[in-house]
This record gives structure tokens, C-alpha cells and sequence, in this order.
């Protein structure tokens, strides 16, 4: 079972890694794409190019070091010895080791012509006021095959995927990462500033769904093949066609991108390059529909001017007439079109800003939005202690601004955490919210107050759900949350209970999970019967 100051830190090296500035801005696909790594990590030692894409975490020129030094110097069987590869630094070997394990076929414990399975089966049941619902999630693997399900009262996602060292097959629920995400960018992703990592996107190959909602997730099958320094990938889902070239080096990518449907025919591509400090990436494509031609392109600049500081400077144009029904590029005004912007972005170890704005090419609407958020860590006795201060701006045409301030501190002690937060927004109106929560071991308990009178400037907050996971909140209105939520071996227990001080209808929710995971290996000789 993972302590709760494991899957504590587990978080927070998927933030680091994601450059997400909070879990809400992540969604619950990649979340479960990330607690699947951590559970099932991926042999660095065994990785191709394609599978290490996958992984979601790493850049190319970052895959093209790790496969150049083990073509050099052999398997990598330390987080110091991952941290001397060109372009990972000690921090980040430490983030991906959550991710990675480094078993090498050289040792003599490593046995030849062994498979393992794993298979893990979650039943989740809800009682929300006076409605019941249940959801049911499988997963299974064995040796290069994996499959999974997820149900609620319908089937919502579902995969079945064949992988080895160059090729992979995935049929059913999958997301796709195309460049900056001006053609293709599936499952949830916020297509606003919150910091400067989120101005340069890191595309990857397909990866499976099997989150329970379906919203996010594409239907079909999608074929990567992966030889040598070049990747090729072939994708049908919705009516939709879509294929991606890619080349990599170590300081040099290249994709080229198409898309086809009844509708429309795309075609773009995308680069980055890393000279010296400096990195150049840049996304431009074209969308021809009933044959009118549009055109959109982002590019950026960073520079790296110290140990974990770089300043980074991007720009954006989207023509009126653009639009991809698969984008999730950042946009100012919502959706990828008819726009251009200009970002700015800085970025150190404790201290991190971005400013974006721009306006519509069409009228003479401007919006700006800008995000500081500083960090500090410190070690009081037993204690190791954790601050953040955020401020985020949001200036749009005819609306009034919006000013959000958010504080929040973190004390832990072995298997002891306290969290204090507090929120305040001003827009339309005032909206405030408070929080303390306290984990004992696999127990948490949170208290939380917010007064929000406008659902328009309603205000976001996850809170746990069960250990190593969350769920978020929408509060508006004026009111108090309680919630109670432990772990019991395979058994997990949720009470949540959201009380109002004004007209509204209280809400009331009981969970149960139950967790059953079974795995082991399959010598050669079972496997020939």
C-alpha cells in the first residue's frame, strides 16, 4: 500500500513534470494515464523512441539524449546516472523515477522468456442525495498486450493495444497530441496561460483512455510504427483520417501532419530546435473547407539563462476563417480563431510569470491575462513545509476585470499532512473560500467555506476524493463543505456533505471503492502449452 506521503509526492512530480500549476488544470484522462505510469512504470532500459513519447513527460530532444546514451554507454541503472544524461537535471531524474524503473537484461536476476500480467478491477458505488450510481473500470496486461474498460450505467471507454519495441496498435478510446494543438489535441486541456511551460506543449503518439467520463476521448484505431530516428503514425476516428510524420535528433524535430474528412482537408507541420541556450519551436497549418483556405501558426523563443531559469517569448496568429474541430491551442478568446496574441514568460525555482494579450483580428477587441505564482520550501523541525501564492488578471472586452488571489500552505510530518488554503476573486461581485485539510495516515478530512454569489465567477477547487486522487468542485452560492474520505486496504470510503446558508438545495454523498489487483509472472515453458 502507498503511504500517503508517497502518493503526496507522486503529485507533485506530476506537476513539476506537466508544468500544470495546479491538478484541475490536468483533467482526469491524463490523470489516469499518469496513476497508471506510477503503478505500471515503464523499463528505461527496454524503452523505444515511441514508447518514451508515451510516457508524456519527456521532449524529443530529451528521448533522442536518453537513446543516444545507451547506445554510447550502455543501460542506465540510476537516478544519477539518468541525471548525467544532456538535458535532464537531477530534479527531473528524481520526478521521472515515479514513472521509470531501471531493470536492465544485463543482470544476472533478470530471467529470459518470462511474461507478466497484471490485472486490476475498481468498482466505484454513489449515493448523491437520493440517486445511485455505479462505475466499473478494468484494466489488464500481459507481455506486449493491455486492455481496459470503464462502465457506468453505459460503456464509456474501452481499449485493447499491442505494443512492442517499433510498432503499436490501439483500438477503441484514445487521445491524440499533435504539435502545439492547433490541428489535433484531444482529452481535457486548458487552452489558457496559467505559466510559462504551458506557452511550449511537448506532442506525443496516441495514448489509450480510460477515464470514466467520455467526453474528451476519440473512437477508432491508431497505428504507430517507430524505425530508427523517424516515427509514423496512422489514425481513423469520427469519419476523420489523420497521419503524422515525425524525425527526431537530439537538437532537431520535425512532423509533418494531415487530416481528412467529408468536410475538410488539413495539412500542417510542426518543429522545435535547440541551439545552443536557445530553443525555437513553432506549429503552422492549413484548413481548406468548401474551398475557402485558412491559415494559423504559432512560434515561440526560449532562452535558457541559468540553471532552471529560462525567459520564454511566443506568438500566435489565427485567421478568422480557422477553426479545427480538434484544436486546443491557447486561445484569449476561447476557441482557436480569428485572433492574435503575444506571451511572455519567465520561469525560476521559486518564482514564475507569464503575460498574454492580444486581440481579435476581425474588430478591435483586446483581452489581457497574466499569472505570478511564487513558491517556497522550508524544513521546521520534523516538519517540511510547503507555500504557494498565486495572482491571476483576466481583462476581456465589455466584461468586467477579474483579479483572483490564491494562498496555500503545506506541513507534513511522516505520515501527517495539514493543508490551509484561501481564495478570493473579484469580478462582477466579491467570491471567497476557505480550506483546512487534515491526512492521517490513509484518512483525510476537509472543512471548507465559500460565498460565491455569481455562477458566472463560481470558483474552483479539488478536493480528495480517495488517497491519490481528487474530485473537482464547482461552489457558488454561500455555504460550508465537510468531507471525510479514508482507505482500508482495498476498500476506500467517501462522506462529503455540502451545507448552504442561502435558498439552495444541500448535497449529500456517500462513496464506497472497492480496489482488487492481481499480477505475476509466466515462465517460458507455461506460455508454450
Amino acid at each position: 500500500m502507498k503511504t500517503l506521503s508517497l502518493v503526496l509526492s507522486v503529485l507533485d512530480a506530476i506537476l513539476r513534470l506537466s508544468g500544470a500549476s495546479s491538478l484541475e488544470e490536468l483533467g482526469e484522462a491524463r490523470l489516469e494515464h499518469y496513476y497508471h505510469l506510477a503503478e505500471h512504470p515503464l523499463n528505461l532500459n527496454e524503452a523505444s523512441r515511441s514508447e518514451l513519447l508515451v510516457l508524456d513527460f519527456l521532449s524529443p530532444f530529451e528521448i533522442a539524449s536518453i537513446l543516444d546514451y545507451r547506445g554510447r554507454n550502455g543501460d542506465i541503472f540510476s537516478v544519477a546516472e539518468l541525471s548525467s544524461v544532456i538535458g535532464i537535471d537531477l530534479q527531473k531524474a528524481l520526478d521521472l523515477s515515479y514513472f521509470l524503473n531501471f531493470e536492465s537484461r544485463h543482470r544476472p536476476s533478470q530471467r529470459e522468456g518470462i511474461k507478466t500480467y497484471q490485472l486490476r478491477v475498481n468498482m466505484r458505488n454513489s449515493l448523491k442525495n437520493k440517486e445511485i450510481s455505479s462505475l466499473f473500470k478494468l484494466q489488464g496486461d500481459y507481455g506486449p498486450w493491455s486492455l481496459a474498460l470503464s462502465s457506468t450505467d453505459k460503456l464509456q471507454n474501452y481499449h485493447i493495444a499491442y505494443s512492442d519495441s517499433r510498432f503499436r496498435l490501439l483500438l477503441g478510446s484514445f487521445n491524440l497530441h499533435y504539435g502545439q494543438g492547433l490541428l489535433l489535441w484531444t482529452g481535457f486541456s486548458l487552452s489558457t496561460v496559467s505559466s510559462p511551460s504551458t506557452l511550449s506543449r511537448n506532442p506525443s503518439l496516441a495514448t489509450a483512455s480510460n477515464s470514466s467520463s467520455a467526453a474528451y476521448a476519440l473512437k477508432g484505431a491508431s497505428l504507430s510504427f517507430s524505425p530508427g530516428q523517424f516515427s509514423f503514425e496512422l489514425s481513423a476516428f469520427d469519419r476523420c483520417l489523420s497521419a503524422r510524420l515525425n524525425h527526431y535528433s537530439s537538437r532537431f524535430s520535425l512532423a509533418l501532419s494531415a487530416l481528412c474528412s467529408e468536410e475538410y482537408v488539413a495539412a500542417g507541420f510542426d518543429l522545435k530546435s535547440s541551439l545552443g541556450k536557445f530553443t525555437l519551436w513553432n506549429e503552422s497549418a492549413a484548413i481548406l473547407r468548401e474551398g475557402i483556405l485558412s491559415t494559423a501558426s504559432i512560434g515561440g523563443i526560449r532562452y535558457n539563462i541559468a540553471y532552471q531559469k529560462h525567459l520564454s517569448l511566443s506568438l500566435r496568429v489565427y485567421s478568422p476563417l480557422y477553426q479545427s474541430p480538434y484544436s486546443s491551442a491557447l486561445s484569449l478568446f476561447g476557441k482557436s480563431t480569428d485572433q492574435w496574441a503575444l506571451s511572455l514568460g519567465y520561469q525560476s525555482p521559486g518564482f514564475d510569470f507569464c503575460l498574454d494579450g492580444g486581440g481579435r483580428i476581425s474588430n478591435s477587441d483586446k483581452a489581457l491575462r497574466s499569472s505570478e505564482n511564487l513558491y517556497g520550501q522550508w524544513d521546521l523541525a520534523d516538519w517540511s513545509l510547503l507555500g504557494k501564492l498565486r495572482h491571476r488578471l483576466k481583462i476581456k472586452p465589455e466584461e468586467p476585470a477579474v483579479n483572483e488571489l490564491k494562498a496555500e500552505i503545506q506541513a507534513r510530518r511522516e505520515e501527517i499532512g495539514l493543508k490551509l488554503m484561501g481564495l478570493v476573486q473579484s469580478g462582477r461581485c466579491f467570491s471567497a473560500y476557505a480550506e483546512m485539510c487534515l491526512s492521517v495516515r490513509e484518512l483525510s478530512c476537509q472543512l471548507a467555506y465559500f460565498d460565491a454569489p455569481q455562477w458566472t465567477e463560481r470558483i474552483y477547487a479539488y478536493s480528495p476524493d480517495v488517497p491519490g486522487s481528487f474530485a473537482i468542485r464547482q461552489y457558488y452560492g454561500k455555504g460550508y463543505a465537510l468531507g471525510l474520505y479514508g482507505r482500508f486496504g482495498d476498500l476506500a470510503l467517501k462522506f462529503s456533505y455540502i451545507g448552504r446558508l442561502d435558498a439552495r438545495q444541500p448535497l449529500l454523498e456517500l462513496r464506497m471503492y472497492l480496489q482488487f489487483r492481481m499480477s505475476g509472472r509466466v515462465p517460458s515453458q507455461v506460455q508454450g502449452r
